[in-house]
């Protein structure tokens, strides 16, 4: 049902419907009284709007998105990610990936929903590790080849999260650096 208010001769509707409007006029010396009965429907307007996120690295958080609505009464009701084809969701993204992020303007009683979307990534750290300084004597086996980060390690990971494989070195047997 529309939702509205009356103020002297004023009729303001809030709410997207239909009303009848009984409009009645008062008798003159020349005119009699008449009553006029009308439907009113107002429907609900279309709303537009935007979406912006920043990139960001990985370790970063997501900020909040940049949404605009048009007009601004209609407003934003919600905002989701997703990566790929998967389902949405209202918690933001932290692993490296590209994404989609959503927002739905207006809806309600006034508006029609409209959904707008955007693309950005979260982008991989820059993992930074070294090889430790190791030496050995001529015919004699090779030590233990390790390693250890410089930098680059976030949001909690450990280089054995984050590194597989295994340390080898060049081939050779004489005196030199390797």
């Amino acid at each position: 049902a529309i939702a509205g208010t009356i103020e002297g001769s004023t009729l303001t509707i809030t709410k997207a419907g239909t009303i009848k409007v009984q409009v009645v006029t008062a008798a003159t010396e020349t005119v009699a009284s008449s009553t006029v009965i009308s439907t009113l429907t107002v429907n609900k307007g279309t709303a537009t709007g935007t979406i912006t996120v920043a990139d960001v690295s990985y370790g970063n958080p997501v900020a909040d998105p940049t949404t605009t609505a048009d007009p601004a009464t209609a407003g934003v009701t919600s905002i989701e990610y997703r990566t790929g084809s998967g389902s949405w969701s209202t918690t933001k993204p932290t692993a490296a990936g590209s994404y989609q992020a959503r927002a739905t303007i207006g809806g309600g009683d006034l508006y029609e929903a409209t959904i707008v979307t955007t693309t950005f990534k979260i982008d991989k750290a820059m993992l930074t590790v070294s090889a430790d300084n190791k030496s050995k004597a001529r015919d004699e086996a090779d030590p233990a080849l390790t390693y250890s980060a410089v930098s680059g390690l976030a949001s909690g990971d450990t280089l054995s999260a984050v590194l597989t494989g295994s340390l080898t070195r060049e081939a050779g047997e004489d005196v030199g650096t390797y």
